[in-house]
């Protein structure tokens, strides 16, 4: 007497031998009372097979557009190089309150059209004259370091 075993595609990685996009046969009480009420995995039908593999190409092709214009970016911040701000400061240099990730992000989208999430910056307190280096982290991880300068306004 076999087992009844059913066909269904995996849409989370369960361990390193069933990962996404496997097309696994496993038993009627293991789909059932785990993979399918958990959204891990769903029976797997010609649609479903078909749905899955092009919203896998849509995404790919998402990444690779990504990509590209993160690769841009990158190469129009390194051959601007540094972005200036200039603030009122007084004896020792400080001046009132910090700059942040909004101004950075008000700077860069001014001098370059380019819209950047606040969330992606990572910066150090700036809180005094002078020169900065912070990061925007940008798709899977890749990174383009910003010099920040900070100026002073003349009182005149």
């Amino acid at each position: 007497m076999s087992k009844k075993k059913i066909k269904i595609l995996v849409h989370k990685t369960i361990n390193s031998r069933i990962q996404r996009g496997y097309l696994i046969a496993v038993s009627h009480g293991y789909a059932n009372n785990y993979l399918l009420p958990q959204r891990i995995a769903s029976i797997a039908t010609d649609t479903i097979i078909q749905q899955f593999y092009q919203n896998e190409q849509i995404q790919k092709q998402k990444n690779v557009a990504e990509l590209n214009k993160f690769n841009t970016t990158k190469q129009l911040f390194e051959k601007i190089h540094k972005f200036t701000l200039k603030r009122r400061v007084d004896l020792d240099y400080r001046f009132f309150g910090s700059i942040g990730p909004t101004n950075i992000t008000k700077t860069i989208l001014h001098r370059t059209n380019i819209r950047i999430d606040k969330k992606q910056t990572q910066l150090p307190q700036i809180r005094k004259i002078g020169r900065y280096i912070g990061t925007i982290q940008s798709f899977n991880n890749l990174t383009v370091d910003l010099v920040i300068q900070v100026l002073p306004i003349n009182n005149i």
